[in-house]
């Protein structure tokens, strides 16, 4: 479990400027903070803006905050606790998920392919420390998981978990064509024509 400590400039709880510690993935702090410290570095400042579904929701954190609001904040990670596990144990274990699910999937056991392929995303939410090389590997085995989990989804008729992973994937990377076509077939399944149509004219325009 990574503990993260964090200077933010503003904040609904606490005055500005001052440093908050927390524990990652445990939902100490906005959903909005979770996604972006997972893609920063320790002494590394980000703006970002969130939605309010990322944040404080419909009902918004009154007097503060109100309902629905769109958010600003700037943080600075100043310290950073990383877990035991290094970048590349993490990798190789994912790694061996994906084998693991592909496997699954050649029997036609597309349940356990599913877990297998989440195992191994959950194994790179985050990946401090690693390195230009490593970022590379786990853009790659991020993409491939996410492709490989929606096609599953997609055999077992869960369109909108399918459809989920897509776009996990393309946020990932938003050029990868098999993506795009899976979303387009994921929408399709669940009669959103001009969505399936825009995914699939989207992966004929990045071929």
């Amino acid at each position: 479990m990574e503990t993260v400590r964090l200077n933010r400039n503003n904040h609904a709880l606490c005055p500005a400027g001052q440093n908050l510690t927390f524990s990652y993935l445990t939902g100490q702090v906005l959903e909005a903070w979770e996604k972006a410290v997972s893609t920063m570095h320790v002494n590394e400042k980000s703006e970002i803006i969130c939605g309010p579904e990322y944040a404080y929701g419909e009902e918004g954190y009154q007097p503060m905050v109100p309902g629905n609001a769109t958010l600003c904040f700037h943080l600075e990670i100043v310290h950073a606790e990383l877990p035991q596990d290094p970048v590349p144990q993490r990798i190789e274990e994912a790694t061996t998920h994906k084998t693991r699910g592909n496997a699954h999937f050649k029997t036609g056991a597309y349940h356990l392919s599913q877990e297998s392929y989440k195992a191994g995303l959950d194994r790179l939410r985050t990946t401090w420390g690693a390195s230009v090389h490593d970022d590379m590997e786990i853009q790659k085995l991020r993409t491939a998981l996410y492709s490989n989990l929606a096609e599953a989804y997609i055999r077992t008729l869960d369109a909108s978990d399918a459809v989920r992973a897509c776009e996990g994937g393309l946020a990932v990377a938003p050029q990868n064509t098999k993506m795009w076509y899976r979303l387009g077939r994921a929408k399709t399944m669940l009669k959103d024509w001009e969505g399936a149509q825009s995914a699939l004219d989207t992966a004929e325009d990045v071929c």
